[in-house]
């Protein structure tokens, strides 16, 4: 139902539009990766309720990109622009939260503690669109009570901070780099 929910978020505007098979196989597959985000972090010892203070980098940059993300969602929600809202979160949750910052957390350059502030936040910011999934995930969050329902709206578990979007923009960047000359080149992954 959450898939079919996102996919069809991601398909409206404001003109007709031919129903997408390939959107909602992108909504199944933010629910799974939602999901294993949340067994990553609670694994890792992130607990819901928590109000940390960002220690590292990747903790700075998360809690910035979690901050513009919901400006950016309540300018959207608020311009009934909701294809534009699913795409945002979707890579929002896609993107930087599993890509970048939970890879951070497994190399240890992340805080358990910032990583289930975050999830937490992402998973408020989710809920009118995957309610289904961000409330199981939610019941699997250490520290969380009740409903997510009972959760107050998403809020940004820091201030923005420019600089740390900056140094891991320049970061992703260098990987994603080294990742095309390693594809031109036609050199092994290892």
């Amino acid at each position: 139902a959450d898939a079919l929910r996102f996919g069809l978020l991601m398909i409206t505007s404001t003109q007709d539009v031919r129903f997408s098979e390939d959107r909602i196989r992108q909504g199944r597959q933010l629910v799974t990766k939602l999901w294993n985000a949340t067994r990553l972090v609670v694994d890792r010892g992130g607990r819901a309720g928590d109000a940390p203070v960002a220690e590292t980098l990747g903790d700075r940059w998360i809690a910035s990109v979690i901050a513009g993300a919901i400006e950016e969602s309540d300018r959207l929600v608020e311009g009934f622009e909701f294809s534009q809202f699913a795409d945002g979160l979707y890579h929002l949750i896609f993107d930087d939260l599993c890509d970048w910052y939970l890879e951070l957390l497994k190399a240890g350059l992340a805080s358990p503690a910032m990583a289930g502030a975050a999830l937490e936040q992402v998973l408020a910011l989710a809920h009118p669109v995957i309610p289904f999934t961000t409330e199981e995930c939610w019941s699997r969050l250490p520290g969380s009570e009740g409903l997510m329902l009972t959760h107050a709206p998403a809020t940004a578990p820091g201030p923005r901070d420019p600089e740390a979007e900056a140094a891991i923009t320049a970061l992703r960047e260098a990987v994603q780099a080294m990742r095309s000359f390693r594809a031109d080149q036609a050199i092994s992954p290892r």
